[in-house]
């Protein structure tokens, strides 16, 4: 049965609506792109972790893989704007402004992308995953305050649990050994809430781009707003890449894409656009 498309009303405190944006995919779309963007996640998590070395640490340089997802993603988009003959939207809807805006989210996803392999790194997949659901609390209280979003009670009794759970998975009797290891653990937790607001500014910013207009009033086509996003995205990774001092830099470069972290970065890759579905049509 074909599905109908919906309007998306957002409403502040006020009731005054802030967004009028027609669903254009239907609930099974919306539904499968979830699912999609949990398999890659948990998949990303588990290959970022046997990218590993014996010591526990890791042979290629990190900064690499945010930068080659970028790269395949913003050449998907530009081929998917090609193919959908939206190409019009560059000179039709094209704003310095808006354009720049892409800049914001594009450096929240570039940080939390690159908290994860250290965080995975000091604390382990399990954990990284656990704390990884506070991104959802930090994104919560984000569309409260800055989208002025209301919340319902159900909806904040569920997030107190996720936070008390998250916490809960921590606690655990230490002994000599785990106390040598408090520093590496506590600079991993520090990570897991800088990947957490990071990627919820991410995530709340996004949508109100995704389901906002152009600087001209034009609704823009998302291949055409994820190119701008991942075109942001490149240029993050490209100077990260600039930091790196070794003198066989150039040579390290080429070798990281074969390391068992292609894997990781494919499944990275691939979840970037469900979850842009997901934002779009939700």
């Amino acid at each position: 049965m074909h599905e109908t498309p919906t309007k998306a009303v957002l409403v502040d405190d006020a009731g005054n609506q802030t967004s009028d944006v027609t669903n254009v995919y239907p609930l099974s779309i919306r539904i499968s792109s979830c699912v999609a963007l949990l398999f890659f996640s948990v998949a990303a998590t588990m290959l970022a972790e046997l990218s590993k070395s014996e010591d526990g640490k890791y042979e290629y340089n990190t900064f690499l893989i945010p930068l080659s997802v970028e790269i395949i993603k913003l050449t998907v988009s530009a081929l998917s704007m090609l193919y959908t003959n939206n190409v019009g939207d560059i000179s039709k809807n094209f704003s310095l402004l808006s354009f720049g805006s892409y800049s914001v989210p594009a450096l929240c996803y570039f940080v939390s992308n690159n908290c994860m392999l250290y965080i995975i790194r000091e604390l382990g997949p399990t954990t990284f995953q656990v704390t990884n659901n506070l991104k959802t609390l930090s994104t919560a209280l984000l569309m409260r305050f800055v989208l002025s979003r209301k919340l319902t009670w159900p909806q904040i009794k569920a997030l107190v649990i996720l936070f008390c759970g998250s916490v809960v998975t921590q606690l655990k009797v230490t002994n000599e050994a785990d106390q040598h290891q408090a520093g590496f653990k506590l600079f991993g937790l520090a990570l897991v809430f800088v990947n957490a607001f990071a990627a919820g500014i991410g995530g709340v910013y996004s949508e109100k781009l995704l389901k906002g207009s152009s600087g001209n009033g034009e609704i823009e086509s998302i291949h055409f707003q994820n190119c701008q996003l991942y075109f942001f995205g490149v240029c993050f990774g490209f100077l990260s890449l600039l930091t790196r001092t070794s003198s066989d830099k150039y040579k390290i470069l080429i070798l990281d894409w074969i390391k068992p972290s292609d894997s990781k970065g494919l499944c990275s890759e691939n979840c970037g656009f469900p979850e842009v579905r997901f934002l779009k049509g939700t």
